[in-house]
């Protein structure tokens, strides 16, 4: 089979077990090497950010058909089809993203919100593992908002380095 095939080929899960496992561990780094307090200090310095539901439902309208789920099993088609204009749930994302965005989320909350699904998927060679995470919908939706607002000092930092055209 040629390069070209191959790439449209689907891929196959990996098998599950202690190995598979083992090379996962191996490629993702622990949550211990992260220091979240490091983080925080940065953020209680760092201005707030109102988010608006057209951001909101920009951000939930730029996800591709068929975009996957995270852990909660909801997907991003799902999400945007809950939140026309005028449902509950259209005057509740915002602030909940705004937490996202702003660093608020409760701590006993995050493992639930930021983690995410992990799918060990087989490289060609049929030996080696390539992991695919599927996170979160809130937290995806959170970052893209956080972007966008963001996309100014993103273009401002990266033009100068020849990285944004």
């Amino acid at each position: 089979m040629g390069k070209a095939l191959a790439t449209l080929a689907p891929a196959a899960v990996a098998p599950s077990s202690e190995a598979t496992w083992a090379a996962l561990q191996e490629m993702i780094p622990s949550a211990a090497a992260v220091d979240p307090e490091a983080f925080a200090t940065e953020l209680r310095s760092a201005p707030l950010h109102d988010v608006s539901w057209a951001q909101c439902l920009k951000a939930l309208k730029s996800f591709p058909a068929g975009s996957s789920a995270g852990t909660s099993g909801l997907t991003p088609e799902a999400l945007r089809l809950l939140c026309f204009d005028g449902s509950p749930l259209s005057d509740s994302l915002p602030p909940f993203i705004a937490k996202f965005v702003n660093g608020q989320i409760d701590q006993e909350a995050r493992p639930f919100l930021f983690g995410a699904r992990l799918i060990a998927l087989l490289k060609a060679d049929g030996r080696r593992v390539r992991p695919v995470a599927c996170g979160e919908t809130f937290r995806r939706l959170a970052a893209k908002v956080l972007a966008s607002i963001a996309q100014d000092e993103f273009k401002d930092c990266l033009i100068p380095l020849g990285q944004l055209a």
